[in-house]
C-alpha cells in the first residue's frame, strides 16, 4: 500500500490486520508462542502494521503476545527476505493486503469509526448475525482464542451455573408466595 492511502486512513486497527491474516491463513495469531509457522505470520503482520499505521513497534508486539520492540524490529528486518523465498507466506502476505485494501477503499473506516470496523471484521470472520450483542463482541474480539477459553471456564461457566441456582431460588420463591 502507499502512503496515500495510508493517509486517507485515519488510523487501521491492528486487530483488522490480525484478522486478515487469520482469514488467510487459518491461524490465530496473538498467541505467546515459538511455533515457527506463527512465528512467520507474525512477521507478516509487523509488515502490513508498520507500513499502514502509526502504533509504536511496541504495541504492535504486545498485541500479538511479543515481548518487546526489539523483537519485532529483528522480525522487520527479514520479513522482506521471506516474502520473496517461500512462497506460501508471500502469497499469504499479498492475500492479506488485498483484504486490507478493500477495507480501505470501501470506506468502512471513516475519521476513526470503529463501529464499522468491527461490523467489517464481523463479516470476515462470519459473525454477522450470530445473535451476540454487538457490545460483546467488540470486547470479545480483542483477545486470543487461549484467553477466550480462559474466560469461559473461569467466568462463563461459574456464572451459568450461578444462574440456575438462581431460577431455582426464584422457583421456590414464587411456590412458597403462591401458598
Amino acid at each position: 500500500m502507499d502512503k496515500s492511502k495510508k493517509n486517507k486512513v485515519t488510523e487501521l486497527s491492528l486487530l483488522t490486520i490480525v484478522t486478515a491474516i487469520k482469514v488467510v491463513s487459518g491461524i490465530d495469531i496473538r498467541v505467546k508462542t515459538r511455533r515457527r509457522d506463527i512465528v512467520l505470520l507474525k512477521k507478516l503482520y509487523y509488515k502490513i502494521a508498520k507500513e499502514n499505521t502509526s502504533f509504536s513497534l511496541s504495541k504492535m508486539g504486545k498485541f500479538v503476545e511479543t515481548s518487546n520492540h526489539a523483537t519485532v524490529l529483528f522480525h522487520l528486518k527479514s520479513v522482506d527476505y521471506l516474502i520473496k523465498t517461500d512462497v506460501r507466506y508471500g502469497k499469504i502476505y499479498f492475500e492479506a493486503l488485498k483484504i486490507i485494501e478493500k477495507y480501505i477503499i470501501s470506506n468502512e473506516i471513516k475519521k476513526s469509526s470503529t463501529k464499522k470496523e468491527i461490523v467489517f471484521i464481523k463479516k470476515l470472520v462470519g459473525l454477522e448475525g450470530c445473535g451476540i450483542p454487538e457490545y460483546i463482541l467488540n470486547h470479545l474480539m480483542e483477545y486470543s482464542e487461549e484467553d477466550l477459553k480462559t474466560l469461559y471456564s473461569t467466568r462463563i461457566v461459574p456464572f451459568k451455573k450461578m444462574l440456575v441456582v438462581k431460577k431455582e431460588k426464584e422457583r421456590k420463591v414464587e411456590k412458597v408466595n403462591i401458598f
